[in-house]
């Protein structure tokens, strides 16, 4: 593993620009059936997923942050209707718990899932492991926020008050952060930067001086405070994901979702 983000293969091969993002093959022909709104919104449920996924099967945070960046790698490679997000997620999740050595069974997913939307057995899981491996071309390390949250949120506690809060929520936003695209397109010091700002605005501090302090460029802080906050509009909606990809005309699983659908909506 890299030393520092820059020298990593996060940084120098699975690092993004807006354009590069949003002109690739898989997100063009999403939008094709899709709005940008509806596409963030599948993000954003999906990361959530994998999250309370996580949380049945106890798996900690970092392994949860991983499993997203994954998920969200492998769909800027693919489209929403060529593989069921509903095995990706898990897929991910595992894929990410033995990258944290942190390791779980896959037949803990079926235990825990096999209900709804999930119909998934372990050989599912390790198959699509297989798929999920090959998208991400091997480059499986992730560089996360939280040490450069932790450092800088001690340098700033340092002869200065601040609610005892501020530092919780921040983390809570960096979490948040996961169901944007900004680790995809951010350094994680820059991500651990917008979240102190959003939680300070939160909390009405001003700290507009102390970003000057920082002698960082601001304009990528703004770009992810955007983002995120974008991401909190979007959240706020609940819209659930099945309408939006049934929007899809050539869906691979379409005829697994319909028959959900209807089993959920007899019930």
């Amino acid at each position: 593993m890299a030393a520092n983000y820059w020298n990593s293969t996060h940084h120098k091969l699975c690092s993004f620009t807006r354009d590069q993002i949003s002109s690739s093959k898989a997100r063009l022909y999403d939008l094709r059936w899709i709005n940008e709104r509806e596409l963030l919104s599948l993000d954003i449920f999906f990361a959530t997923y994998i999250k309370d996924v996580a949380k049945r099967v106890a798996l900690r945070q970092r392994v949860v942050a991983t499993a997203i960046v994954f998920f969200k790698r492998f769909f800027l490679q693919n489209s929403f209707a060529s593989f069921d997000p509903w095995l990706v997620a898990p897929t991910c999740l595992y894929l990410a718990s033995k990258v944290e050595e942190c390791t779980i069974q896959a037949k803990k997913f079926e235990n825990k899932l096999n209900s709804g939307h999930y119909t998934y057995s372990p050989d599912h899981i390790l198959d699509m492991e297989f798929t999920v491996m090959q998208n991400l071309s091997g480059h499986l390390i992730v560089f996360h926020p939280y040490r450069d949250l932790q450092s800088i949120l001690e340098d700033m506690s340092d002869g200065r008050h601040f609610p005892e809060d501020l530092a919780q929520l921040a983390w809570a936003i960096v979490n948040d952060s996961y169901c944007s695209d900004a680790i995809l397109m951010h350094a994680p010091y820059e991500i651990a930067i917008a979240a102190i700002f959003i939680a300070g605005f939160v909390r009405n501090i001003d700290l507009i001086p102390w970003l000057t302090r920082l002698r960082v460029d601001l304009k990528p802080i703004w770009q992810v405070v955007e983002m995120i906050m974008s991401m909190y509009e979007v959240g706020s909606l609940q819209i659930q994901p099945t309408g939006i990809v049934l929007k899809f005309p050539q869906l691979a699983y379409h005829d697994k979702l319909v028959s959900v659908t209807a089993d959920k909506k007899k019930r």
